[in-house]
């Protein structure tokens, strides 16, 4: 499922899972407001791997500060046992520590991992300004039902 208020870059999506020989019937693209969108997502899931890559603000849609914890919030009901969650922040004046606190507080279940390198694209001189990708797991066994 993947869920963006830009058309364009649920195309850029769908060009993605083409490109990766992915089955398009079995993906699903969702041209909504995520903060309106909570249900539908709900009745997707749950989902054994989420991807978090908001904009850092947009404005009338995110503000980064307001608007990621309101995200986090949600995983608890949209995250399988088991579940890999990938969250991204490209927002120079915010540490990776950002979005360990936020998981502590809202989600001390889930658990840090790692922070995903960068590819050389997004190299920066001061890595903890550059393009931060965080780990996070949430325990439990996705197949016991």
């Amino acid at each position: 499922v993947n869920m963006d208020l830009s058309r364009p870059s649920l195309s850029r999506g769908r060009e993605s899972h083409r490109l990766n020989e992915h089955n398009l019937s079995k993906v699903t693209f969702l041209a909504h407001d995520i903060f309106k969108s909570w249900g539908k997502l709900r009745r997707l899931g749950p989902f054994d791997l989420i991807i978090i890559d908001p904009p850092s603000f947009q404005q009338g849609s995110f503000i980064l500060t307001k608007d990621y914890a309101r995200v986090i919030k949600q995983l608890s009901s949209l995250a399988a046992p088991g579940a890999e969650v990938l969250a991204c922040l490209n927002d120079p004046g915010h540490k990776p520590d950002y979005l360990i606190d936020l998981f502590e507080s809202f989600l001390p279940d889930f658990i840090f991992k790692q922070r995903i390198s960068n590819p050389a694209a997004f190299r920066d001189i001061d890595e903890s300004r550059s393009l931060k990708v965080m780990h996070f797991h949430r325990p439990g066994d996705k197949f016991s039902g």
